[in-house]
C-alpha cells in the first residue's frame, strides 16, 4: 500500500517536472522573442516629435524677410481651459439637473462635484491674474487665447460625437471641411441642445489634446524663466497633481522689416483643430510627421501661403529606453528658402514717400511699382498703407487692418499695387497709339484738329473741351495728352482691334509668372492678384459708346497698377512684352513675345514720352525739371495721368551703361497726376540712383 502511494508520488512529481521543463522550452524557444520584445518595450519611453525650422525668406540681396526665431511659449492644460468654457458649465448643469432623478449614492456624489469645481475655479482665477501680472499682458489676452484652445478641442470631440452617432446607426458620416460644416450637421441630426453637449462631451469622445498643455502667450526669455519660478508646478487638485502651467521651447516667426512689404510676404496663422492629427507614439510614417499638431501655424498670404509646403519643411522624431539609449531616429528636414526679387530698402523707403515723405508733406495711400526692364525682375511692390507683421495679431491692430471704419477706402490688408483695380487714366494712351501705329490706322505725321467743345458727349471737365489742342500729331498727343485725339484714334481702331491690343499687352490678365506645380486658385489665394477688367462691370462686349472712354484709360478699362508698370516696360524693351517675377528662388522663367515689329512706331512713342519729362509743355516736366540727370547719362520717358480719385505717372528710365527701370506710380488722390504722382516719380527715381540701380544723380554727387 505504502510503495503503491510511493510510486504514485513520484510518478506525480515526474510529471510535474517535465510539464515544467515543457513550459519553460515552450517559453524560451516558441514565445521567447516576444516576450523578449515585451521586456525590452517595458524599459523604453514614448516616441517624440523632434521640431523642424521653418525656411527664411530673403530679397534680392540676401536680407532676412521672414526668419524662424527661438521663442517661449506658456502653455496652459485643459483641465484648467475648460474651466472658462460656458458649453463645459453647461453640459455639467444638465448632467447634475439630472441627477434628481439618480439612486441616492450618485445624487449625494454631484454636489461634492460641484463644491470641487468651484474651487477649482476660483483656484484658476488667481492663477490667470498672477499670469498676466508677470507677463505684462491684458487678461482680454489670455482670455482669448484660452478661448481659442476650448474651440478648437470643442471641434475635435464634435467631430468625433458627430461620427459615434452615425456609427450607432450604421449610417454614412458625410465629410465636413470646416467646423462650421460640422456644426451645422451635427445640429442638423440632433437639434436639441442639451442632448447635443451630452454627445459632445461624453467621456468617449476625449482626445490627445486634452492630455497636452497647449500654446497660450508667447513671451520672451526673462518672462520665461519668471513663469518657471513662480508658477509652473501650480496645480489645482483634481483627484491627482496636473501641471496646469507650463513653459515650452519653440520657435517664433519674425519679420526684421516689420512692415515694409508686408502685402507680400505673408503671415501665419493658427492651423485649424481638424487639420492637426500628428500621432507620435509609434514609429510614424514620414508622410505623418508632415501633419500639422495643434498650436501650428501655416501661411496665411502671400509667400508664407504659396509656398507653405516648400518652407514648412518636415519633423524629425526620436525614441529613447529608460536609459537614454537611441532605438529609433528620424532625423528632421529644414524648411526650404525663398528669395524673392524686391529690394527690402528700395521698397520701404518709397512706402515713406506715402507716409508723408513727399513735397506736400501729405500722406496718401496709393501703390508704387519698380520693374527691372532686362531681367522683368520687380525690385519694389509697394502698396500704402501697410502694417506691422509681428503685431499683425493683436486683437486691436487685426481689428484696424482687417475692419476699418471705412473699409472700401482705409483696408490696410489690401495689396493696392496688385489686388485692387484702377482705371490707368491717360498712362494707356502709349500703349494705344502703339497699336494703332502698328495696324497703320493713323502715322507719325497724321493730324487730328482738337477743338474746344467738338466732341459734346464728352466730359466737360476734359482740357480738349474747353480750350482744345488745335491740330494735334502723335508726338503732340501723347506730350500734351490730347483725350479728343485718342477717342478718335479708338473710334478708327474699332472695338475688337483695342481689346485684342490691350490683351496681349497684359490688361485683362494676370502678370506674374510662377513655378510650376501650383494650381490658379493657390496662386489667386495666396496673392489675390487682380486680372483686371476689359469690358463693363455687367461683363457685356463694350460698346463704341464704352470705347470712347476707354481709348483714354476710363470707364470699363481698369486693371492693377503692375500692370500699368509692365506696359511700360514694354516699351521700354522695345515693344516686347514679358511677364513680371518676385521670384529669385526658386527658379522661374518670364515668357515674352514680341508685339511691335517696326522700330520706327517705337522710336515715336518713346519721343513723346521723353518730350513728356523733358520739353515745355509736356505733363511732366514742371514735376522733373531742372532735370535729374545730365543729357545722355540717364534719359527719362514718361506719361501722366488723372483719373476722377486718382493721379498717376507711369514711365522708365534708361541709362547710357544699359541699365533700365520701368514705373508705376498711383496716388489716391484727385490733384492730378503731374501735381502729385510725377513728384513722387521723381523721388523714386532719385532713390533708384542712390541704391545703385542708376548712375548717381547730380543732386547725390555734390
Amino acid at each position: 500500500m505504502f510503495q503503491r502511494r510511493l510510486k504514485f508520488l513520484i510518478f506525480f512529481l515526474l510529471g510535474l517536472v517535465a510539464l515544467l521543463v515543457f513550459r519553460l522550452g515552450w517559453l524560451q524557444l516558441v514565445v521567447g522573442e516576444k516576450y523578449q520584445q515585451l521586456s525590452t518595450a517595458a524599459l523604453e519611453l514614448p516616441g517624440q516629435v523632434l521640431d523642424t525650422i521653418r525656411g527664411s525668406i530673403y530679397d534680392v540681396k540676401g536680407r532676412l524677410l521672414g526668419v524662424d526665431q527661438p521663442s517661449y511659449q506658456v502653455r496652459l492644460h485643459y483641465k484648467l481651459t475648460r474651466l472658462y468654457d460656458e458649453r463645459f458649465w453647461r453640459y455639467l448643469a444638465a448632467q447634475w439637473a439630472r441627477q434628481e432623478f439618480a439612486v441616492e449614492a450618485q445624487a449625494q456624489q454631484w454636489p461634492k462635484e460641484q463644491q470641487e469645481l468651484a474651487r477649482q475655479k476660483a483656484q484658476g482665477d488667481v492663477l490667470l491674474s498672477d499670469l498676466v501680472a508677470i507677463c505684462a499682458v491684458d487678461l482680454s489676452v489670455l482670455q482669448e487665447s484660452i478661448q481659442q484652445i476650448n474651440t478648437n478641442i470643442y471641434v475635435l470631440r464634435s467631430d468625433r460625437a458627430r461620427r459615434r452617432y452615425y456609427l450607432q446607426r450604421d449610417l454614412t458620416c458625410p465629410e465636413a471641411k470646416n467646423a462650421e460644416e460640422i456644426e451645422i450637421d451635427l445640429k442638423t441630426q440632433i437639434p436639441d441642445q442639451q442632448e447635443r453637449l451630452s454627445w459632445i462631451f461624453d467621456p468617449s469622445n476625449d482626445v490627445r489634446e486634452m492630455l497636452s498643455p497647449q500654446e497660450a502667450l508667447a513671451v520672451d526669455e526673462d518672462v520665461a524663466l519668471m513663469v518657471e519660478e513662480r508658477i509652473v508646478g501650480a496645480a489645482l487638485q483634481m483627484g491627482r497633481q496636473k501641471r496646469l502651467v507650463s513653459i515650452a521651447t519653440g520657435r517664433k516667426r519674425e519679420y526684421p522689416y516689420k512692415d515694409a512689404a508686408c502685402h507680400i510676404i505673408g503671415q501665419l496663422y493658427p492651423v485649424p483643430a481638424l487639420e492637426s492629427r500628428l500621432k507620435v507614439i509609434q514609429l510614424p510614417a514620414t508622410e505623418q510627421l508632415q501633419e500639422y499638431q495643434l498650436g501650428d501655424r501655416a501661411g496665411e498670404w502671400g509667400v508664407e501661403r504659396l509656398f507653405e509646403e516648400r518652407l514648412r519643411g518636415r519633423r524629425g522624431w526620436v525614441r529613447y529606453d529608460r536609459q537614454q539609449q537611441l532605438i529609433e531616429q528620424i532625423e528632421p528636414i529644414r524648411g526650404s528658402d525663398v528669395r524673392l526679387s524686391l529690394d527690402i530698402d528700395l521698397h520701404r523707403r518709397i512706402h515713406g514717400f506715402f507716409a508723408g515723405d513727399n513735397a506736400q508733406g501729405k500722406i496718401y495711400r496709393g501703390a508704387a511699382v519698380v520693374i527691372d526692364v532686362p531681367t522683368s525682375e520687380i525690385r519694389a511692390l509697394v502698396s500704402a498703407p501697410c502694417f506691422d507683421l509681428n503685431s499683425y495679431y493683436r486683437q486691436e491692430q487685426f481689428q484696424e487692418i482687417n475692419f476699418p471704419p471705412r473699409a472700401d477706402l482705409e483696408k490696410k490688408k489690401i495689396n493696392r499695387a496688385l489686388s485692387r483695380n484702377y482705371m490707368p487714366g491717360s498712362t494707356i494712351k502709349p500703349t494705344l497709339l502703339l497699336a494703332a501705329l502698328e495696324s497703320k490706322i493713323v502715322t507719325a505725321d497724321s493730324v487730328y484738329d482738337c477743338q474746344a467743345g467738338h466732341m459734346p458727349d464728352m466730359p466737360a471737365s476734359w482740357w480738349c473741351y474747353r480750350t482744345g489742342h488745335g491740330p494735334t500729331n502723335a508726338f503732340e498727343a501723347i506730350k500734351k495728352s490730347c483725350d479728343y485725339y485718342f477717342v478718335d484714334l479708338g473710334e478708327k481702331m474699332g472695338v475688337p482691334a483695342v481689346l485684342n491690343w490691350l490683351s496681349n499687352a497684359g490688361f485683362g490678365r494676370e502678370t506674374l509668372v510662377w513655378p510650376d506645380g501650383f494650381t490658379d486658385e493657390q496662386i489667386k489665394n495666396a496673392f489675390f492678384e487682380t486680372p483686371g477688367h476689359l469690358k463693363p462691370v455687367g461683363g457685356e462686349r463694350p460698346t463704341l459708346a464704352h470705347l470712347r472712354f476707354m481709348s483714354v484709360g476710363l470707364g470699363a478699362l481698369d486693371g492693377s497698377v503692375l500692370q500699368i508698370a509692365n506696359s511700360m516696360a514694354t516699351i521700354a524693351r522695345n515693344g516686347v512684352f514679358q511677364q513680371v517675377k518676385l521670384l529669385l528662388e526658386p527658379k522661374v522663367d518670364c515668357p515674352s513675345r514680341r508685339l511691335v515689329e517696326s522700330q520706327q512706331h517705337i522710336h515715336t512713342v518713346q519721343a513723346a514720352m521723353r518730350a513728356v519729362v523733358y520739353e515745355p509743355g509736356g505733363t511732366a516736366h514742371h514735376a522733373f525739371n531742372p532735370p535729374l540727370w545730365q543729357e545722355g547719362q540717364v534719359t527719362l520717358y514718361g506719361k501722366t495721368g488723372s483719373t476722377t480719385d486718382n493721379s498717376l505717372f507711369a514711365g522708365f528710365a534708361r541709362s547710357a551703361d544699359g541699365r533700365c527701370l520701368a514705373l508705376a506710380v498711383l496716388v489716391e488722390d484727385n490733384e492730378g497726376g503731374p501735381t502729385v504722382a510725377a513728384p513722387i516719380a521723381r523721388q523714386i527715381l532719385e532713390l533708384c540712383g542712390l541704391l545703385d540701380y542708376l548712375p548717381a544723380p547730380e543732386s547725390l554727387r555734390k
